[in-house]
């Protein structure tokens, strides 16, 4: 399918979309990865991380325009003062998504670009930003002003009833929608009063998905309430004591954050969404992220019996012994537990020997009617490879079929968990500016998120 990319704005100097995508990976990277800080030849990055870098940008050949688009924005937020989130959803599975500075989590060795963008099975490879919901008119401003005015509109959602398209509009939650001319040379447009703020807007009749399939891209803003009081909260320690404080590297092993998660405090409670994770955070005593990262995945989940069990794994120093031959892969994640879709993708590529392309797009139709293929096509190359018993195998396949349903993604739980570990590490060191921007105006215990505008 041919995409439409709307034009973007190559510097002089680069003779297409390409080489200015690399030129920026490469910067970003010499950056992030130098072995020494005075010398930022990109000689000094590791060869693995030259070899992950190059594997992507070729995967992302063609895709260029997509990933430049969402670079620019994420800068245009930054130098404009816009709190961004460090990533969202698959997105910190990529390392030119960190080398870009779109996510600001490093990747961890069990992510797997893939499961970011599948070639073949994606369209393009979709990013999520998430923003500070009180600036989202600027971004969509932002966005006219650089592309056309008439090059962008917010996306739509059409109802259906059965299979058939009911004549009424609304707007989407987060989607906007870049075209390469003007759209009304493009689709039927119609103007709706939004609900909330009774502005008018105009809206596609066509829904994303459907404007999609005709190869238009959208790009996905979510504005997060607990953006805008973080963002005030940064705010008033820069005016009451003249530090400002950089959200995107807040250090991720602080001891004093790490004392306060195990404390029980209820202001936990309001900064994580949950009530109750509290009391299980003191259970745990957390001291690296992946722990919060799993009981944050189970809670959101509403897995409390899981919960529960993890809780006796880490307090008596046990690993779950379902999947033993793996335990030194996952016994720091999730103390055994297959809780994440990426543990499954890493199963299916050590017993299959099978590419990690290939081990995800049989992942991924575990979801479908073309499971039984899938598990075949997974049988075969176990026994071809001669590693693991195929019967074994079989049983593996048959639990992983069981759960798939409610594994989640670990990249976008970790990008979650980050995301309040930071917001957590403010309420540590600032304590009276978070209580007065945070605590004080959070009506409720969920940092939901809301929508673009």
């Amino acid at each position: 399918m041919k995409i439409h990319w709307p034009e973007v704005k190559i510097p002089d100097g680069f003779i297409d979309a390409e080489s200015y995508l690399r030129h920026l990976v490469y910067q970003g990277a010499k950056e992030k990865f130098v072995y020494d800080d005075n010398d930022s030849n990109v000689e000094n990055l590791r060869e693995e991380r030259i070899g992950f870098i190059e594997h992507e940008l070729e995967a992302l050949k063609g895709y260029e325009p997509y990933l430049i688009i969402s670079y620019d924005l994420v800068n245009f937020c930054r130098a404009e003062g816009i709190l961004v989130s460090p990533g969202y959803w698959n997105a910190i599975n990529s390392i030119v998504n960190y080398c870009l500075g779109i996510t600001t989590t490093e990747p961890d060795s069990y992510f797997h670009f893939e499961s970011f963008f599948l070639k073949g099975m994606d369209l393009y490879p979709k990013l999520n930003i998430q923003v500070d919901n009180t600036r989202k008119d600027e971004i969509l401003e932002y966005l006219k002003s650089t592309y056309g005015e008439y090059h962008v509109l917010r996306a739509g959602v059409g109802h259906r009833k059965g299979h058939e398209r009911v004549p009424v509009y609304d707007v989407h939650a987060c989607g906007i929608c870049i075209f390469d001319r003007p759209y009304y040379e493009i689709i039927e447009t119609t103007d709706i009063t939004e609900k909330e703020s009774g502005k008018r807007t105009t809206v596609p009749k066509l829904t994303m998905e459907e404007l999609e399939s005709l190869g238009y891209i959208n790009i996905n803003i979510l504005g997060m309430n607990c953006l805008t009081p973080t963002s005030q909260t940064l705010q008033l320690i820069k005016q009451n004591k003249g530090e400002i404080i950089d959200f995107d590297h807040i250090p991720d092993d602080d001891p004093a954050t790490m004392d306060f998660l195990a404390s029980g405090n209820e202001d936990i409670d309001v900064i994580w969404g949950c009530k109750g994770i509290a009391k299980d955070f003191a259970s745990v005593k957390p001291t690296y992220m992946q722990e919060l990262c799993a009981i944050n995945s189970l809670w959101t989940l509403n897995l409390y019996d899981d919960i529960d069990y993890y809780i006796y794994l880490v307090q008596n120093d046990k690993y779950d012994d379902r999947f033993e031959l793996f335990e030194e892969i996952f016994s720091e994640m999730s103390r055994g537990l297959i809780l994440y879709r990426e543990q499954i993708l890493c199963i299916l590529f050590i017993m299959s020997g099978l590419s990690i392309a290939e081990c995800e797009r049989i992942r991924r139709q575990m979801s479908t009617s073309n499971n039984l293929s899938a598990k075949n096509t997974f049988l075969d190359w176990v026994k071809s490879c001669g590693g693991y018993d195929v019967d074994e195998a079989e049983k593996i396949w048959d639990y992983f079929m069981e759960i798939h349903g409610k594994v989640v993604s670990m990249a976008h739980y970790l990008s979650l968990t980050v995301l309040w570990y930071r917001i957590t590490w403010l309420r540590v060191h600032y304590p009276e500016e978070f209580s007065l921007c945070y605590i004080k105006r959070t009506q409720r215990v969920c940092p939901a998120v809301s929508s673009i505008v």
